[in-house]
């Protein structure tokens, strides 16, 4: 609404401030109808993470699937594996890398139940809540049929999250009034590579 307020009051001519509040307005169209399908619950959601630095990649993969009035989230993800101390000598692990397995039931965006490793991620995220579309958010904005690709000037507004990034990217497809992949990249302040990527069923 600040964007229109302020292009009106930029303009000089009636059938000018007609034109871009018109513009502004089909973009604002396009932000309400990926916000509505997201809003609708996805009755299962594949994701998986991948995190890249200094030439070691990292992954993680949650599938959620609605159950009572939460769902659950079936979870892996790989970490680097740490020295241990045994009988006060250090152990060098077998592997540079561990797998980590668990799951767990979210209700009211809250773990309510929890069984194998904890979890590493925020349960909001497993499921894309709290991402919002706000023209206020992107720039160089490109919308295909059944795609919308965006840089994202606001990371912590678009996430809804305590972000500290550069360089964020979404691309997002969708079809028959719902969401059907959601894309997210981008670089840490540390100079690690993540890539957010959404299956919704």
């Amino acid at each position: 609404m600040k964007k229109r307020i302020l292009l009106i009051a930029g303009c000089i001519l009636l059938s000018a401030a007609f034109v871009f509040s018109s513009c502004g307005k089909k973009k604002e169209d396009i932000y309400d109808k990926l916000n509505a399908m997201l809003a609708e619950p996805a009755s299962a959601v594949e994701l998986e993470i991948t995190v890249t630095k200094d030439g070691e990649t990292l992954k993680g993969e949650y599938a959620a699937e609605a159950e009572g009035e939460g769902y659950r989230v079936e979870y892996s993800y790989e970490k680097l594996a740490t020295f241990e101390k045994v009988d006060g000598e250090y152990v060098i692990p077998d592997e540079y890398k561990e797998t980590l397995t668990g799951s767990m039931l979210v209700e009211g965006g809250k773990i309510v139940e929890q069984n194998g490793s904890p979890a590493d991620i925020d349960p909001a995220l497993t499921a894309a809540a709290g991402v919002e579309f706000d023209a206020a958010y992107f720039s160089s904005v490109k919308e295909g049929e059944g795609t919308f690709e965006g840089v994202v000037t606001d990371p912590e507004g678009f996430m809804n999250a305590d972000i500290d990034c550069t360089a964020m990217t979404v691309t997002l497809a969708y079809s028959d009034g719902k969401v059907d992949a959601m894309t997210i990249g981008y670089t840490s302040q540390g100079g690690a590579t993540v890539v957010i990527a959404y299956t919704f069923a």
